[in-house]
């Protein structure tokens, strides 16, 4: 049980904790500062270690903010004396473990301790976790995307699982592809669906997009409304096919495979073109469903960029064929594709 004395004190005069391990969304600062312009008293107290004559925030430095752009001078505190400058990490990872803690932040706390001879405090499982290469680029990807989401979404939370994921690929090449390629997807989540993979949906993902260590090369990730590298080719009935399933992401991996992410189950499906048929179709890992794509001879025969009815219909018998043409009204202009089931 910590001993603190119960104050007020001068928002000027506190410093940040050296670590800080939590994320903080931007509709929780919002929050918090349209409470401390109208009602200031509901702001919960902060919690300030005092090392020396310095104090610490070590909880509460969203509270802290809010409160400084809100006007305020002061805030009420909790005052908690500290032996040293670990002290005060491991005060700040122990008030936080409620929180939703940032394991790349919780790895920056482990090596400070570390430093200071202090990392008993830290969790075993990123003790062993910061002793495994995370690469800068890899780092400020991960960040920006953070920081992104945190901007974007009410609630965001990430599992160490998924940086141990990460680190798990040896070289700098298929560290940085698998962050862009999990980042990319990520991000295109709609309120409340942001959630990261589980590790079982990771390692499909890898064995997917052969992201194993030692090879070359590095995935790109298109959107429909994106314009890729002048040697990467995307179609525009593959256009048309992702632009008809708004959680679908288009992949190109080192070796010039196609793959498509769907980002609300994470399956991958691989695509295939079919030149005998004049489509392409993709192929799930399962192989349980085959889709298929228009091509551009028969988008332009069905007028699709005029925006016209379009119906699509599959028969397996000419009376089948009969009773579409029959529930067509005479006034109806329509263009059909038939698929005719063997």
């Amino acid at each position: 049980m910590y001993q603190f004395e119960y104050q007020t004190v001068e928002l000027a005069g506190l410093k940040p904790c050296p670590v800080k391990v939590t994320l903080q969304t931007g509709k929780l600062f919002k929050d918090l500062l349209s409470a401390a312009k109208s009602h200031p008293e509901t702001i919960e107290p902060i919690t300030v270690a005092v090392h020396g004559s310095t104090q610490y925030i070590i909880n509460g430095h969203l509270r802290a903010r809010a409160l400084r752009e809100a006007g305020r001078d002061s805030a009420r505190a909790h005052i908690i004396a500290a032996r040293d400058i670990d002290d005060i990490v491991r005060l700040h990872i122990e008030l936080n473990t409620h929180g939703s803690v940032n394991p790349l932040f919780m790895l920056d706390a482990a090596k400070f301790l570390k430093k200071h001879d202090a990392e008993g405090f830290i969790p075993k499982a990123y003790i062993d976790l910061a002793q495994k290469v995370l690469y800068s680029k890899v780092r400020i990807c991960l960040d920006s995307f953070l920081e992104a989401a945190c901007k974007k979404y009410s609630q965001v939370a990430m599992p160490v699982h998924v940086v141990k994921w990460l680190v798990s690929y040896e070289s700098e090449k298929a560290q940085l592809t698998a962050a862009e390629v999990l980042t990319a997807s990520l991000l295109q989540a709609k309120e409340p669906n942001f959630v990261f993979p589980t590790p079982q949906d990771l390692e499909v993902i890898s064995e997917e997009l052969k992201l194993r260590d030692g090879e070359e090369g590095e995935a790109v990730v298109y959107s429909p409304e994106e314009r890729g590298r002048k040697t990467a080719r995307i179609t525009r009935e593959e256009k048309n096919l992702i632009k008809g399933h708004p959680t679908y992401r288009m992949v190109l991996t080192p070796d010039g495979d196609k793959l498509l992410l769907d980002e609300k189950t994470l399956r991958v499906s691989k695509i295939k073109e079919d030149s005998a048929n004049g489509c392409i179709k993709l192929e799930e890992a399962d192989d349980a469903r085959l889709v298929y794509a228009i091509p551009d001879a028969l988008l332009d025969f069905l007028m699709v960029e005029q925006k016209k009815k379009i119906r699509f219909a599959k028969i397996s018998s000419r009376k089948d064929l009969e009773h579409i043409v029959s529930s067509i009204k005479d006034e109806t202009q329509v263009r059909m594709l038939v698929v005719l089931a063997r």
